[in-house]
């Protein structure tokens, strides 16, 4: 488990330097790329940046616990596993709260967060481009719910749970199952209404040369942007 730690810490470190190249490009592109008479889109600034700091403040946080570990616990009774184990550990609490935080965040049109899943911007991105039709957002919107509802158990879970005792860590793995259960579903169905709506005024609207294109223009169009006859973004 211990060691677990170490490769982890490892590759969040990696993502996280691409996250911030994604950045500083959506922070240029915001400030300064945007298209002539654009206004300025201070709420997508105001989100990226806020990601920015949750993002950072996340991986410090998870330094900080691998200092803890093999430095400062090292030789303690159980060595480092046995600090990763306590789960109601304030640096355990603190970056589980971070992560569940931005995932229910992340997923803005021009800003994404590499290892975490995007949920309540890829909602009102889909609820945009539907033009402002709540009845199709509304299951997407429950389920988006439910994952703030089982984020929260699981700090609650993370807080109570005995690691000896088998029935609490049975407990927590349902709460973890849950979260990503109703995550990735409104993610997936977020997702597939923003393709699909964007399919169909490409069809509608536009003629392509090769046909083969157009389920690429879909991925890059669903990853980027919007069309500003779908909806004002």
């Amino acid at each position: 488990a211990a060691e677990s730690k170490l490769v982890s810490i490892f590759v969040q470190s990696i993502l996280y330097g691409l996250y911030a190249a994604l950045f500083v490009l959506t922070t240029n592109a915001l400030l300064w790329k945007r298209p002539a008479g654009y206004p300025l889109r201070t709420d997508m600034l105001v989100i990226s940046l806020l990601m920015f700091v949750i993002a950072t403040t996340n991986v410090a946080t998870n330094f900080s616990r691998i200092i803890l570990a093999f430095v400062i616990h090292a030789n303690a009774p159980g060595g480092p596993a046995a600090f990763f184990n306590q789960l109601s550990n304030f640096t355990q609490m603190f970056g589980s709260t971070l992560y569940v935080a931005q995932t229910l965040l992340g997923g803005a049109m021009v800003v994404s967060c590499p290892y975490l899943t995007p949920a309540l911007l890829r909602l009102y991105r889909c609820y945009l481009v539907w033009e402002r039709r709540v009845w199709v957002v509304a299951f997407p919107g429950v389920l988006l719910l439910g994952s703030t509802a089982t984020g929260v158990g699981i700090l609650y879970a993370f807080d109570r749970v005995d690691p000896q005792a088998s029935i609490f860590v049975v407990q927590l793995g349902h709460w973890i199952t849950a979260f990503f259960s109703t995550t990735f579903s409104t993610n997936v169905i977020c997702t597939s209404l923003v393709a699909y709506r964007i399919w169909a005024i490409n069809r509608t609207h536009l003629s392509f040369r090769h046909r083969a294109l157009r389920p690429a223009m879909i991925l890059i169009q669903t990853g980027e942007r919007v069309r500003p006859s779908a909806a004002s973004v």
